[in-house]
């Protein structure tokens, strides 16, 4: 199972290349995750296995980038 940032990276690979989404994908770049780690551990606490929030996790941390 391939875990958060491996999801991350086969995300940004699977769309078209161009300046805005390499600027995406620069911005996305390290990070504690905090905000994914909060859904994850919903999930785990709901005994729901943690890859299933991936693209939610991708979707709430890209929105909180934005808006910085």
């Amino acid at each position: 199972m391939p875990n958060f940032e491996q999801h991350i990276n086969k995300y940004f690979n699977s769309i078209r290349k161009c300046e805005t989404s390499k600027a995406m994908a620069y911005s996305m770049e390290g990070g504690k995750r905090f905000r994914p780690q909060v859904i994850f551990s919903i999930l785990k606490g709901m005994r729901i296995d943690e890859s299933r929030g991936y693209d939610s996790a991708l979707a709430l941390e890209m929105i909180q980038t934005y808006s910085l």
